[in-house]
């Protein structure tokens, strides 16, 4: 496979790349996404029942802030868009929400992403707000849209802070069931793959 070309997207350039999206998305229906978030701040146990693991899913979750979102369009042949050039790409969002002088983190968490090269302080100046996030998801016809299929692997995580994003909430449902309707509501077609090969749908 052909090296993929991670495009860095910020303040400055959101509108350009979403403007990108918005022209390819009907081709490329098919968005794997995964996301940096500064580590966990309350124990979890995912062996616990499935509304006291989603309680703990949701003390975390609105606890912290998201720091990145990675987005990747693929067609029903695991194409990618390509830029000018022909290289294959895909979208690494830097937010700027996180401040880490001020919110919450954990500091294993924050030393992993630091050794993978993120730069918070440049985040917090030049990164893309969550509004502008939610805005640009919602104005690209990517969300609460049948034909897009969200993709994710072992994604509770992920998929809890996008719907935090999406509906501008501070706050998760405190219900699994609201939450779960939520995701349904965003996410008409969603797939987890490491659900899918546990139960053998793969």
């Amino acid at each position: 496979m052909a090296d993929i070309l991670i495009i860095d997207v910020w303040a400055d350039n959101v509108h350009k790349e979403f403007t990108r999206i918005r022209d390819v998305f009907q081709r490329y229906p098919y968005i794997a996404f995964d996301t940096e978030f500064p580590g966990f701040v309350h124990p979890s146990n995912s062996r616990a029942g499935a509304e006291i693991y989603y309680g703990h899913n949701k003390a975390n979750v609105d606890s912290l802030k998201l720091i990145q979102v990675g987005l990747t369009f693929d067609d029903e042949f695991g194409s990618l868009p390509t830029n000018q050039y022909g290289q294959q790409i895909a979208l690494q969002i830097n937010l700027c929400d996180f401040d880490p002088s001020w919110d919450r983190y954990s500091m294993e968490a924050m030393n992993i992403l630091r050794i993978s090269g993120i730069d918070f302080e440049k985040n917090h100046t030049k990164g893309v707000t969550s509004q502008t996030l939610a805005d640009s998801l919602a104005s690209a016809r990517l969300v609460s849209n049948p034909p897009v299929h969200w993709v994710t692997f072992h994604g509770t995580y992920d998929t809890a802070y996008l719907v935090k994003l999406l509906n501008s909430c501070t706050l998760l449902p405190d219900a699994l069931s609201t939450f779960l309707s939520m995701v349904n509501r965003i996410f008409p077609n969603f797939y987890d793959a490491k659900h899918m090969v546990h139960h053998h749908y793969v």
